[in-house]
């Protein structure tokens, strides 16, 4: 949803490229590092349903997205998209993502986890001319994770704000 001013917001998935139909958990994050949220929805229902894919959708400016899940190698899934072997071929589908930055390079990993398969674990690279920078906020001894605090960054394209939420990457 977009918002359209005076409390008011309009439906836009379809518009900007958005749309998938069975979607469990989206993550979002700066996983490019161009500056604008892109959207990881964890996707698929499973048996006795067809394989359903995860999306990836990069953010280009705030001018629509790019579903960009097989070019950057989140699809197909490792191993294959079924398991085989048992009574019958069961598709393999994620039901919840979440974003980290867990070997410190500045970029956002995913990790999955998947009914009908193990957790997956997708690391990723600075892209090239991209730079970004880290902070360690640190609350109260009843907030020490600093949640809903503020961070503003402004430069000659503009001002970026971050709020820490502890439900998403």
């Amino acid at each position: 949803y977009l918002n359209s001013g005076g409390a008011r917001a309009t439906e836009a998935a379809v518009t900007l490229g958005l749309e998938n139909w069975w979607p469990w958990g989206v993550i979002h994050g700066d996983f490019d590092l161009n500056g604008y949220q892109d959207y990881f929805v964890a996707a698929g229902m499973g048996w006795p349903w067809d394989y359903s894919p995860n999306f990836f959708y990069l953010n280009h400016g705030g001018n629509g997205f790019t579903e960009a899940a097989v070019a950057t190698g989140l699809e197909p899934r490792v191993g294959g998209n079924y398991i085989e072997g048992m009574d019958r071929k069961w598709a393999k589908a994620s039901r919840s993502a979440a974003a980290l930055d867990g070997d410190n390079n500045g970029t956002l990993d995913i990790v999955l986890q998947n009914w009908n398969d193990h957790a997956t674990l997708f690391r990723s690279a600075v892209p090239e001319g991209r730079h970004w920078v880290g902070f360690r906020l640190r609350g109260t001894s009843v907030n020490r994770d600093a949640v809903g605090a503020r961070v503003l960054l402004t430069s000659d394209l503009g001002t970026q704000v971050q709020i820490v939420d502890n439900s998403c990457g």
